[in-house]
Protein backbone atom coordinates (compact mmCIF):
# COMPACT_ATOMS: atom_id res chain seq x y z
CA UNK A 1 0.00 0.00 0.00
CA UNK A 2 3.18 2.19 0.23
CA UNK A 3 3.01 2.83 -3.55
CA UNK A 4 -0.63 3.22 -3.85
CA UNK A 5 -1.40 6.90 -4.59
CA UNK A 6 -4.58 9.03 -4.52
CA UNK A 7 -5.96 11.96 -5.33
CA UNK A 8 -9.10 14.80 -3.91
CA UNK A 9 -10.39 16.42 -6.99
CA UNK A 10 -10.76 19.44 -5.15
CA UNK A 11 -10.18 22.96 -5.97
CA UNK A 12 -6.77 22.77 -5.90
CA UNK A 13 -6.40 18.97 -6.29
CA UNK A 14 -4.74 17.49 -3.53
CA UNK A 15 -2.62 13.92 -4.22
CA UNK A 16 -0.21 11.85 -1.87
CA UNK A 17 1.63 8.63 -2.41
CA UNK A 18 3.70 6.65 0.37
CA UNK A 19 4.62 8.39 3.69
CA UNK A 20 3.69 11.16 5.92
CA UNK A 21 6.17 13.39 7.86
CA UNK A 22 4.02 12.42 10.69
CA UNK A 23 4.26 8.80 10.00
CA UNK A 24 7.85 9.36 9.13
CA UNK A 25 8.47 11.14 12.34
CA UNK A 26 6.54 8.54 14.84
CA UNK A 27 8.56 5.64 12.88
CA UNK A 28 11.68 7.41 13.94
CA UNK A 29 12.99 7.78 10.39
CA UNK A 30 16.09 10.34 8.89
CA UNK A 31 14.30 11.72 6.53
CA UNK A 32 14.86 15.31 4.21
CA UNK A 33 11.58 17.06 2.60
CA UNK A 34 12.29 19.06 -0.05
CA UNK A 35 9.68 21.96 -1.57
CA UNK A 36 8.63 23.25 -4.84
CA UNK A 37 6.26 25.96 -5.37
CA UNK A 38 3.85 26.28 -8.25
CA UNK A 39 4.48 29.96 -8.00
CA UNK A 40 8.03 29.34 -9.25
CA UNK A 41 6.73 26.83 -12.10
CA UNK A 42 6.99 28.57 -15.30
CA UNK A 43 3.66 26.75 -16.75
CA UNK A 44 1.66 27.18 -13.73
CA UNK A 45 2.28 30.76 -13.72
CA UNK A 46 1.57 31.05 -17.63
CA UNK A 47 -1.97 28.82 -16.68
CA UNK A 48 -2.58 31.23 -13.55
CA UNK A 49 -2.24 28.26 -11.13
CA UNK A 50 0.33 29.56 -8.86
CA UNK A 51 -1.59 28.25 -5.97
CA UNK A 52 0.12 24.91 -4.79
CA UNK A 53 3.43 23.24 -3.66
CA UNK A 54 5.08 19.69 -4.47
CA UNK A 55 6.49 18.02 -1.65
CA UNK A 56 8.45 15.05 -1.06
CA UNK A 57 10.11 13.27 1.51
CA UNK A 58 13.22 11.40 0.97
CA UNK A 59 15.99 9.75 2.65
CA UNK A 60 19.80 11.29 2.90
CA UNK A 61 20.57 9.12 -0.20
CA UNK A 62 17.47 10.07 -1.99
CA UNK A 63 15.54 7.19 -1.88
CA UNK A 64 11.39 8.65 -2.37
CA UNK A 65 9.43 7.81 0.98
CA UNK A 66 6.37 9.71 0.40
CA UNK A 67 5.01 12.75 -1.59
CA UNK A 68 1.89 15.34 -1.67
CA UNK A 69 1.42 16.99 -4.27
CA UNK A 70 -1.44 20.37 -3.70
CA UNK A 71 -2.43 22.15 -6.83
CA UNK A 72 -3.10 21.93 -10.32
CA UNK A 73 -2.65 18.96 -11.70
CA UNK A 74 -1.57 17.29 -8.92
CA UNK A 75 -3.38 13.68 -9.24
CA UNK A 76 -1.50 13.58 -12.62
CA UNK A 77 1.49 14.55 -10.84
CA UNK A 78 1.57 12.13 -8.31
CA UNK A 79 1.71 9.22 -10.53
CA UNK A 80 5.46 10.24 -11.45
CA UNK A 81 6.44 10.50 -8.18
CA UNK A 82 4.64 6.86 -7.48
CA UNK A 83 6.21 4.98 -10.40
CA UNK A 84 9.60 6.66 -9.47
CA UNK A 85 8.99 5.09 -5.73
CA UNK A 86 7.80 1.39 -7.38
CA UNK A 87 11.11 1.24 -8.90
CA UNK A 88 13.54 2.36 -6.64
CA UNK A 89 14.15 5.78 -8.79
CA UNK A 90 16.01 8.01 -6.20
CA UNK A 91 15.68 11.88 -6.78
CA UNK A 92 19.26 12.38 -8.36
CA UNK A 93 17.61 9.93 -11.19
CA UNK A 94 14.71 12.26 -11.56
CA UNK A 95 17.04 15.41 -11.46
CA UNK A 96 18.82 13.85 -13.65
CA UNK A 97 15.80 13.57 -15.91
CA UNK A 98 14.74 15.73 -18.90
CA UNK A 99 11.30 16.93 -18.73
CA UNK A 100 9.63 19.05 -21.45
CA UNK A 101 9.21 22.63 -20.98
CA UNK A 102 7.16 24.11 -19.97
CA UNK A 103 5.04 21.92 -18.18
CA UNK A 104 3.64 21.10 -14.64
CA UNK A 105 5.84 17.78 -14.89
CA UNK A 106 8.79 19.58 -14.78
CA UNK A 107 7.59 20.67 -10.87
CA UNK A 108 8.83 16.97 -9.79
CA UNK A 109 12.31 17.54 -11.18
CA UNK A 110 12.60 20.94 -10.34
CA UNK A 111 11.58 19.16 -6.85
CA UNK A 112 14.67 16.70 -7.21
CA UNK A 113 16.61 19.19 -7.75
CA UNK A 114 16.16 20.56 -5.13
CA UNK A 115 17.40 17.84 -2.82
CA UNK A 116 20.21 18.28 -4.50
CA UNK A 117 20.82 21.65 -3.15
CA UNK A 118 20.13 20.52 0.10
CA UNK A 119 22.71 17.32 -0.32
CA UNK A 120 25.82 19.94 -0.98
CA UNK A 121 28.56 19.84 1.19
CA UNK A 122 31.26 22.26 1.51
CA UNK A 123 33.83 19.00 0.90
CA UNK A 124 32.00 17.83 -1.75
CA UNK A 125 32.19 21.37 -3.76
CA UNK A 126 35.47 21.43 -3.26
CA UNK A 127 35.60 17.41 -5.10
CA UNK A 128 34.08 18.44 -7.46
CA UNK A 129 36.26 21.74 -8.40
CA UNK A 130 39.37 19.48 -7.54
CA UNK A 131 38.21 17.08 -9.93
CA UNK A 132 36.73 19.00 -12.94
CA UNK A 133 38.80 21.59 -13.03
CA UNK A 134 36.08 23.71 -12.18
CA UNK A 135 36.68 27.64 -11.47
CA UNK A 136 34.82 30.58 -10.26
CA UNK A 137 32.63 31.51 -7.23
CA UNK A 138 30.16 29.21 -5.54
CA UNK A 139 27.13 30.40 -5.02
CA UNK A 140 25.53 30.10 -1.19
CA UNK A 141 22.24 28.87 0.08
CA UNK A 142 20.24 29.61 3.02
CA UNK A 143 18.35 26.46 4.37
CA UNK A 144 14.99 25.82 2.20
CA UNK A 145 15.83 28.16 -0.45
CA UNK A 146 14.15 27.27 -3.68
CA UNK A 147 16.72 27.32 -6.74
Amino acid sequence: AAHVPWATYTEPELAHVGATSATLEAAGTRYRTVRFPYSRLDRAITDGETTGLILIHATRGGRILGASVLGARAGDLIGEIAVAMRAGVPLRALSATIHPYPTYGLGVRRAADQWFVQARTERLVRTLRRVLRLRGPVSGYEPGQIV
